[in-house]
């Protein structure tokens, strides 16, 4: 499950990002831009996840980061959640995210925790 922060348009790193993990075999769902945190939950709580990833792009978004982080630190399954988008490869996005969060910066970090984190029982993605 790959998703934009509610008001985020930015989805175009993020739908390459869905695809990579497709390639990589994992099962995703991904919802795009500017989705409401109410409806991630949801879902994540519904699909129980291996990975939840989010995707910032302008900066006005950060407080609503660190609302989305903190609630998906808080669920019981404990899943792993990635950050990414135009941001995280410019700012200190650690103020805004749980202690959980993963932060990578471009696409060859992305590929490089893929690499790291393949493998058996890893079937379910939200980015």
């Amino acid at each position: 499950m790959f998703l934009c922060l509610d008001g985020e348009q930015h989805y175009i790193g993020l739908k390459m990002v869905n695809s990579l993990f497709e390639e990589h075999g994992w099962e995703t769902k991904y919802f795009g831009p500017s989705l409401p945190l109410e409806y991630a939950l949801k879902t994540a709580k519904d699909w129980k996840p291996s990975v939840i990833g989010l995707s910032v792009s302008i900066v006005y978004h950060l407080p609503k980061l660190k609302e989305y982080a903190e609630a998906f630190a808080k669920l019981t399954h404990k899943p792993a959640v990635l950050l990414g988008g135009r941001l995280a490869g410019k700012y200190d996005l650690l103020p805004y995210c749980s202690d959980h969060t993963v932060i990578l910066k471009d696409l060859p970090e992305t590929k490089e925790w893929l690499q790291n984190n393949e493998a058996g029982g890893q079937q379910n993605a939200i980015f």
